[in-house]
């Protein structure tokens, strides 16, 4: 249910907050949903999350600019575990 709305997107395309919200409220579909439904939808939500995280990235300049962020959030903690060392 939830996949179906980003289906049509082309890559780097995606559906505002706002627009979300008017969906829900516009289409019958969406308004007396079970429990059930909520959950899964949720659970979908959730799953696409956890893939974006840790899936493979589209481009390689993404790739490279996860890879910059990671390498500098190492420095840093190394430089600050190494401060505490001396300094401490």
């Amino acid at each position: 249910m939830l996949t179906a709305l980003f289906k049509g997107l082309e890559l780097g395309e995606r559906i505002k907050v706002k627009e979300l919200r008017e969906l829900v409220r516009d289409d019958p579909t969406y308004q007396n949903l079970t429990v059930e439904e909520e959950d899964q939808m949720k659970q979908d939500m959730l799953e696409l999350r956890e893939q974006k995280k840790t899936g493979a990235h589209p481009t390689n300049k993404s790739a490279a600019q996860d890879y910059h962020a990671q390498m500098t959030q190492m420095n840093n903690e190394a430089c600050c575990s190494l401060f505490s060392l001396f300094f401490c």
